[in-house]
């Protein structure tokens, strides 16, 4: 058993404030090339992403974040936000890892106000919501359960709201990425601190492309 705390599952609730909305990772670029046209597509393109990129980037800083909260150690939760936002590739997605923070922050501090790990760890939502989640209560496995649901259906999500996939075909999609999503919990688990590789070609190219764009409907 795992214990899942109902105010984590709030802040993974697509209408908690925290600018997801704005997000689509990189999905919209993948429709405009011409990847992403269907379920079955974005099931393939969310697959490749689950397994290549999830595990060790923000599933790792995640649980990271969740063991330096459960130490009481600030410094150790700076140090994460640092690192964190330098893995991230592009300008836009450093500056969203930033600001995504701030809101979750605010969303947070209704919960638990005032405390120092969630200020050390405010300048990434990846390293916050580690961190939040353990405040809350949660287990380091559920904690990494719900980030990477949380990921994957924002991106699910994108996908309906540009067109290209209906809600019940997003539902799908989410439900078949089950199995992947268990194993890339699995192996986030095994990662130590520095052990963040994850490297999914077609996400980063087309994160870097969608930056160079003068009009679309997401940031990212």
């Amino acid at each position: 058993m795992t214990d899942l705390p109902f105010a984590l599952l709030q802040l993974t609730d697509s209408a908690c404030p925290t600018g997801g909305f704005a997000h689509s990772h990189g999905v919209e670029e993948l429709v405009r090339s011409g990847r992403v046209t269907d379920a079955d597509s974005l099931l393939a393109a969310l697959t490749e992403y689950v397994a290549e990129s999830l595990p060790g980037r923000d599933l790792a800083f995640a649980g990271l974040a969740w063991d330096a909260a459960a130490d009481d150690d600030v410094p150790r939760v700076q140090t994460l936000v640092d690192e964190r936002v330098a893995t991230r590739l592009t300008r836009a997605t450093r500056q969203a890892e930033g600001q995504r923070g701030l809101a979750l922050r605010r969303v947070v501090a209704a919960l638990h106000p005032g405390d120092p790990l969630l200020d050390a760890a405010v300048g990434s939502s990846t390293v916050l919501f580690g961190v939040a989640a353990r405040l809350l209560g949660a287990d380091r496995r559920s904690t990494l359960r719900a980030a990477a649901f949380s990921q994957v259906s924002a991106m699910a999500q994108a996908a309906v709201r540009i067109g290209r996939v209906g809600p019940t075909g997003a539902q799908h999609v989410l439900g078949r990425l089950a199995g992947p999503l268990d194993r890339a919990v699995a192996d986030s688990e095994e990662r130590t601190h520095g052990d963040w590789h994850g490297f999914a070609p077609s996400w980063e190219l087309a994160q870097s492309r969608h930056e160079h764009r003068t009009s679309g409907m997401f940031i990212t």
